[in-house]
């Protein structure tokens, strides 16, 4: 059996999928499904990241803007900007880090 670890609202059930796309990047913007709606939990290998990914989830959505002066593919240097985004609704009251075990 492997544990992994899923961010979960204890009350609810409801849980953070996977973020569509982009490598894995994203998961700031997913917001919570419901449990039972056939959606796949992101799944993290430890408590640490799962811990990590929550609290930046608490935070709200970030945004990355890139701005390049000369080709990045050719060692041209970039500048990036950070934007967050408040989500009010978004409590730790409730969300935890639970672990799971899958056997295959």
């Amino acid at each position: 059996m492997t544990t992994f670890y899923i961010i979960k609202d204890l009350d609810t059930g409801d849980y953070m999928p996977n973020p569509l796309g982009r490598g894995g990047r994203g998961g700031t913007h997913q917001e919570l499904v419901p449990a039972g709606s056939g959606v796949p939990p992101r799944l993290y290998t430890s408590s640490q990241s799962a811990f990590a990914s929550l609290r930046w989830w608490l935070q709200g959505r970030t945004s990355v803007t890139q701005t390049c002066y000369s080709d990045p593919f050719e060692g041209g240097e970039c500048d990036e900007s950070w934007h967050t985004e408040n989500v009010p609704e978004r409590r730790l009251k409730n969300m935890d880090v639970v672990s799971m075990e899958i056997e295959v």
